[in-house]
């Protein structure tokens, strides 16, 4: 279930509906792939890859979509009557370039959909363009950067941001997926989730999950914890203004007195502060 991305859903299945290649551009876990999914839900003709490095293992799974379909069509390779396992060790053999010379003219009206453009290189990009003679490419990638070598390969695409959710949206989500009445203290676990995951979707569902994993949804989230910031800064402040006024009034005994006690407070407050980190 996609939650806040009714608008970027329709944009991309115009997208799809014209045959233009579109990329959806955000950080990891903002839902991109995701909306691929559901985007191309119902299409036919659809393969999904998960990168195209190294080319070759996606035109294979690009040729095993088109021999279910059989539409595997080679004039020396005999595939109509064969299963797939027969059929790869005789693509396996073949050359990159080859088997894509071989692919691209039967995949006519197919989609291709790459969860991952990623560390696309000029090479990569040069021996994919011909795909774009035949068949519809859309995927995700993380940014975009049009250096003069790739400027060429992202023009094809239309680029379409994939943003963090809003807050109420992000709520919506989280609530989704938990049930509030389970929580001991969901304004907490809410607040919590909002301010460790913003509105990023996988990073709310790790939550969930790590909640979940608790056996009662416990949360650190939930737990009220005592702010003693306010009372250690206290505490230093008197601890040196109690040296300086020793020292001031010639009082070697007050003097000592506020040293030690001051170096006794820091090494406290190491510790102490040590002990949070674990714990949190």
């Amino acid at each position: 279930m996609l939650i806040g991305r009714a608008e970027e859903l329709a944009q991309l299945r115009a997208y799809l509906a014209r045959r233009q290649p579109a990329l959806l551009v955000g950080p990891v876990g903002v839902g991109k792939s995701a909306l691929l999914r559901e985007a191309v839900d119902g299409l036919p003709s659809v393969v999904a890859v998960p990168t195209l490095q190294p080319l070759k293992p996606a035109l294979l799974l690009l040729a095993q979509h088109l021999h279910a379909q059989g539409r595997l069509t080679l004039p020396d390779l005999d595939s109509q009557y064969l299963d797939w396992s027969e059929v790869q060790p005789q693509l396996s053999p073949l050359s990159t370039a080859r088997l894509l010379e071989r692919l691209v003219p039967l995949a006519q009206g197919m989609t291709l959909v790459v969860d991952d453009f990623d560390g696309i290189t000029p090479s990569l990009a040069r021996s994919v363009e011909p795909l774009f003679e035949t068949l519809l490419m859309v995927g995700a990638i993380t940014t975009v950067e049009l250096t003069p070598e790739l400027q060429r390969f992202f023009w094809h695409f239309r680029l379409l941001p994939l943003e963090p959710l809003p807050q109420v949206e992000a709520r919506l989500l989280l609530w989704h997926q938990v049930d509030r009445a389970q929580l001991p203290a969901p304004d907490a676990f809410e607040r919590h989730v909002w301010e460790v995951a913003g509105g990023n979707p996988l990073a709310i569902r790790e939550l969930v999950r790590q909640a979940h994993q608790g056996g009662d949804l416990q949360h650190e989230a939930g737990i009220h914890y005592v702010d003693l910031t306010p009372a250690l800064l206290l505490l230093g402040a008197f601890a040196v203004i109690a040296r300086f006024l020793a020292l001031g009034l010639h009082d070697i005994e007050g003097y000592i007195l506020a040293g030690s006690f001051g170096a006794v407070f820091m090494t406290t407050r190491y510790f102490l502060y040590r002990q949070l980190r674990r714990s949190s």
